[in-house]
């Protein structure tokens, strides 16, 4: 009904950080993305799956493209679109598995510019989970691909 009455052309979900888990495929907070993406396709809305993505994340299942999100991505009722900085390649960890191209599964990736030069110098937080924007650019990256593809750029419902 929101959606409808706000006349919005599109949702945006991800799984961020600082949710508490289990450390099991589908016990973590991130879930509460599958339920907002899944009422989004009912309601006939374009979606952007955020993923959560890092290169220095110390924990194996976050490297790379997150756990969270690999388990949003299974879930969902219909393909999504997922956007990812065009520089993907350059920004990926040489521990992950190798970057995704063209799609995750069934949900096509949508390649965006990004400016983290510049996301640094609006004062919004540069710093996540114990690293800075210098650290883990992956991690900066990937929402700001996100919210160049909310722009218009994934077309009208």
């Amino acid at each position: 009904a929101a959606a409808e009455e706000l006349g919005w052309d599109a949702a945006i979900v991800g799984p961020g950080p600082g949710i508490l888990g289990s450390e099991t495929r589908y016990g973590h907070g991130g879930m509460a993305a599958l339920d907002a993406a899944n009422a989004a396709v009912g309601l006939g809305l374009p979606v952007i799956v955020s993923p959560r993505m890092s290169a220095t994340d110390p924990r194996p299942r976050h490297v790379g493209l997150s756990h969270h999100t690999r388990s949003v991505l299974e879930l969902l009722l219909r393909p999504v679109a997922v956007p990812v900085p065009v520089d993907l390649d350059s920004l990926w960890p040489e521990a992950a598995d190798p970057p995704p191209v063209g799609a995750i599964g069934r949900h096509p990736l949508i390649p965006r510019e990004v400016d983290l030069d510049a996301y640094a110098a609006t004062g919004l937080p540069t710093r996540t989970m114990g690293r800075d924007l210098g650290e883990d650019r992956l991690f900066f990256a990937a929402p700001l691909a996100a919210g160049a593809a909310l722009g218009g750029a994934i077309g009208p419902r």
